[in-house]
């Protein structure tokens, strides 16, 4: 599949360790989905994800890490299928803007120990190729803590997380007009040992 990419960006180094980085891009590709007129998985013209990306990384107080970074974007397909009617101008699954962010906090004085959380934002995206149904926005937050100890000589990592601790309900949507179901709350506990 032949692809054109344009990019240029930028990285800067604050004092005191923050760190920040931004993109401008430009992606061509053919797109591919379903026909309306027949059924048939075929490509129907070119798909561009133009826009941005930026992220801020470093550590705000002692013992706290965080990184935070979006994409915005704004994709259109463009060819003979959108021209005729038989698909919309929006990729099916493709969302404006996306927005993610962790932070890590090892607690002192609990050497080894720690606690993190995860946050995404996803903007409302197109859901069918005929763009006249939309999955809307939603937020998703993930809490965990880890302990990292020696069981002997064995490095050992306990780890337990909560994912989508609010138990947001949704949907995700794939090309072709697939859809799967959101996992909702789930609570899971792991040891990792490094022999």
């Amino acid at each position: 599949m032949r692809t054109r990419q344009v990019e240029a960006g930028a990285r800067y180094a604050f004092p005191g360790g923050w760190r920040a980085t931004a993109a401008v891009f430009d992606i061509a590709k053919p797109y591919f989905d379903l026909d309306r007129r027949d059924g048939v998985y075929r490509q129907l013209g070119t798909v561009t994800h133009r826009g941005a990306e930026a992220s801020l990384s470093g550590s705000p107080l002692e013992g706290v890490s965080m990184v935070a970074g979006l994409v915005w974007l704004r994709p259109r397909v463009t060819g003979q299928a959108v021209d005729d009617g038989r698909i919309g101008a929006r990729p099916i699954g493709r969302t404006p803007l996306f927005v993610d962010a962790s932070a890590d906090y090892r607690i002192p004085g609990l050497t080894g120990f720690s606690i993190d959380a995860h946050a995404t934002y996803e903007a409302r995206r197109t859901a069918n190729a005929a763009n006249t149904a939309a999955l809307p926005a939603r937020a998703i937050l993930d809490l965990g803590a880890r302990y990292r100890s020696h069981v002997g000589k064995v490095p050992t990592l306990l780890r337990l997380q909560v994912r989508n601790v609010a138990d947001t309900f949704g949907w995700r949507v794939s090309g072709g007009g697939g859809y799967t179901l959101l996992p909702g709350r789930r609570v899971t506990a792991s040891v990792t040992a490094d022999f």
